[in-house]
């Protein structure tokens, strides 16, 4: 029961942290005075249970019907996180405002089914209740993402494989940090050739201020890495903005264009342009 009692606490805390960060971008984004938008129900709703499951657990109130909800709850959220991660979402916007990978919330999403099915209220029977199906769903789970990640390097790469892709990024988004205008940064990617022959990068279609350090076609022999330059040269006009170009590379076999992305902040202050201009210079 004192696992139980730890773990009740310790998940009981974090939905009720989960909440208030919900409400707390919920009055970031401008909503006052109790009027919602309908963008904004189900983030309101989900709060809502959240607060009310986590007092539940913190409290002991109603413990068996809590449980029951509580593994419910959590299997629902890993599901949820795990459709954005295969999206190719970047965040999985379940903690308001903070920018937390869904891989990293289904992950916990799935410790948390597993910990409530392992440690449970007293009295709760194991046969009344789908725990041993869930489980092996579970074991079933870990095991395909364990093996993913082994065999293509992350579990990210084993999902674009399985998608069709036939080169894998490591990492198909870098930051370059600050940028000073007109100035050409570039990062190299770390690109992976997973099947058993070579592939080459015939082409590639870029955004306005994006431009590549490699020089096309390129090779890319089976089961190598290589790295692929990419990078940006952002304007005047761009001063204190954050750019975000991409560089589409398309290959010599039937797969979707591998898109790889760079994003900065570009230093400077932002500009007003003409009609900004001439309005400032007339408060003045």
């Amino acid at each position: 029961m004192v696992p139980y009692n730890l773990l009740r606490i310790a998940l009981g805390c974090v939905l009720v942290a989960t909440a208030v960060l919900k409400a707390h971008q919920l009055f970031s984004d401008g909503v006052t005075g109790g009027t919602l938008s309908w963008n904004h129900i189900p983030v309101a709703a989900a709060s809502g249970v959240e607060l009310l499951l986590g007092t539940f657990l913190l409290f002991r109130r109603r413990e068996t019907w809590t449980w029951r909800i509580a593994v419910g709850l959590f299997a629902v959220l890993a599901v949820v996180a795990l459709r954005k991660f295969l999206s190719g979402e970047q965040s999985c916007s379940c903690l308001g405002s903070l920018d937390v990978p869904p891989q990293y919330i289904f992950g916990f999403d799935l410790i948390a089914v597993g910990a409530l099915l392992v440690f449970r209220p007293t009295g709760t029977a194991w046969l009344h209740s789908i725990q041993v199906p869930i489980c092996i769903g579970l074991a079933g789970v870990v095991a395909a993402c364990a093996l993913g990640a082994a065999q293509f390097g992350s579990l990210h790469a084993a999902v674009a494989y399985c998608q069709g892709y036939r080169l894998l990024p490591r990492r198909p988004a870098l930051w370059l940090g600050e940028l000073a205008p007109d100035e050409r940064v570039a990062r190299s990617f770390m690109v992976k050739n997973p099947t058993g022959s070579d592939v080459t990068i015939v082409g590639a279609k870029l955004s306005c201020r994006c431009f590549i350090g490699t020089k096309l076609p390129v090779a890319v022999p089976a089961g190598a890495t290589i790295e692929f330059a990419v990078g940006i040269r952002p304007r005047h006009e761009s001063a204190g903005r954050t750019v975000v170009e991409t560089a589409r590379l398309y290959l010599d076999v039937e797969s979707p264009p591998v898109v790889l992305t760079v994003s900065g902040r570009v230093a400077g202050t932002a500009s007003h342009g003409p009609l900004g201009a001439m309005l400032v210079g007339h408060h003045e």
